[in-house]
């Protein structure tokens, strides 16, 4: 009996519909870009996790410094006008944090549209950081904008090739 090899045939494993599918047969090339791809959204989205929850507790120590009255942080003649920018300044950078959050979540469950979201919010923070000469954080954020345009490229490898972005490595081949 002669086994020939049917190019038609799906490269997923059957699984339950709760599961994602494990890949079978794949070459080593595709084996090794999805592996690359989990481990790199992983990071990806506990760095922008990390950043947001930076943003949240410097919003929240802003807007306390912004609520005290008694502050050494602000004593001019304009203290309420001063105080009431402070107030909202932390407010949107606590806003922020959560959207950076967010982000991070969608972008560990492999949700592309969050990797484009997360790349936006990266460069546009990156740029801001370069225009007041943070250099540090701007440094960690072309390391974030490099790394998602690593795993979008991984994505459409993957896609183009019929591979799933969920799909988990079976144990046979790896």
């Amino acid at each position: 009996m002669n086994q020939e090899v049917n190019p038609y045939e799906s490269l997923l494993e059957s699984t339950t519909p709760n599961q994602p599918p494990a890949i079978l047969k794949m070459s080593s090339t595709l084996q090794k870009t999805l592996s690359n791809f989990r481990a790199q959204t992983l990071a990806l989205g506990v760095l922008w996790i990390i950043i947001g929850g930076l943003a949240i507790i410097g919003g929240t120590l802003i807007m306390v410094v912004a609520l005290n009255d008694n502050s050494s942080v602000v004593n001019n003649d304009q203290d309420s006008s001063t105080n009431g920018f402070l107030f909202y300044y932390g407010l949107f950078s606590g806003i922020m944090g959560l959207v950076w959050i967010v982000v991070g979540l969608k972008t560990i469950s492999k949700s592309v549209t969050a990797i484009y979201i997360g790349l936006t919010l990266s460069t546009l923070s990156m740029i801001g950081n370069v225009l007041t000469f943070s250099l540090c954080p701007a440094l960690i954020l072309v390391a974030a904008v490099f790394q998602s345009i690593h795993v979008l490229r991984f994505s459409r490898i993957l896609t183009q090739n019929g591979i799933p972005l969920t799909a988990k490595p079976s144990n046979d081949g790896w």
